[in-house]
């Protein structure tokens, strides 16, 4: 079932429940305009049929209630679909995400899904440890940097297989080499990225660190090691890579 929501601001009932309302009326026999007159208080046949097709703005219950009776129903017999939109989230929470997904749109459709998919589930855990819901504009936040981080690196991998020619590696580079010195190229990145960048002891142990995770010292020569080594600090001194 979907819901039309606007900025948390306004609510209106879904197709299916005005559908349900219509067949209702229906089926006691009454048109658009005998249940305005029904409703009373200079109620128009245009604000029945709002109410029918879901574009009635904010209804109230007292207007759904009055309706019902005067198509001679009972609540029971639209309760299964109020019960269906009381299992939807919140109206603010639709907005939230809806946010967070122009917010991540501009970063490519891969990483705007995995963006949405991270905030919905971090949002859902949070409710399930019964803690407040996070501010929309701190989920917004983390889904933009979310979706900037995986198009970079997907920008940086894609670099990276550009530069895997014989003369950048000083071999001829098969593919098992370059997957092996891609995936290790991508993981001193994302080290690095970290907060290992910088000059120093630090930067060396966070090299040897992942050198030792990659085995790459034993897969590749150390002239490709080192030229995918300065092609990662190149990246890294890109600002988007840090952004």
């Amino acid at each position: 079932m979907k819901r039309r929501v606007s900025g948390g601001k306004e609510f209106a009932l879904p197709p299916e429940f005005g559908r349900r309302l219509r067949a209702l009326r229906e089926r006691s026999g009454l048109r658009q305009t005998d249940v305005a007159l029904l409703l009373g208080g200079g109620r128009s046949q245009a604000l029945v049929s709002q109410l029918e097709t879901g574009w009635l703005r904010n209804p109230t219950l007292g207007l759904v209630v009055e309706f019902l009776r005067a198509v001679r129903a009972k609540f029971s017999e639209v309760a299964d679909v109020l019960d269906e939109m009381a299992g939807l989230p919140p109206a603010g929470e639709m907005a939230t995400r809806a946010a967070v997904e122009r917010a991540s749109a501009g970063f490519g459709a891969r990483a705007c899904r995995a963006a949405k998919r991270y905030d919905r589930k971090v949002a859902q855990r949070r409710a399930a440890a019964g803690r407040r819901p996070e501010p929309a504009l701190k989920r917004v936040g983390r889904g933009q940097r979310l979706a900037q981080a995986l198009a970079w690196r997907r920008e940086v991998e894609r670099r990276l297989w550009q530069q895997m020619t014989r003369e950048n590696l000083g071999v001829e580079p098969g593919l098992v080499l370059c997957v092996a010195l891609v995936n290790h190229g991508m993981a001193l990145w994302a080290a690095l990225r970290r907060g290992g960048s910088g000059p120093g002891d630090r930067q060396e142990q966070v090299v040897a660190q992942v050198e030792a995770r990659t085995g790459i010292r034993r897969a590749a020569p150390k002239p490709a090691v080192e030229f995918v080594r300065s092609c990662v600090e190149r990246l890294l001194a890109e600002p988007e890579s840090s952004r």
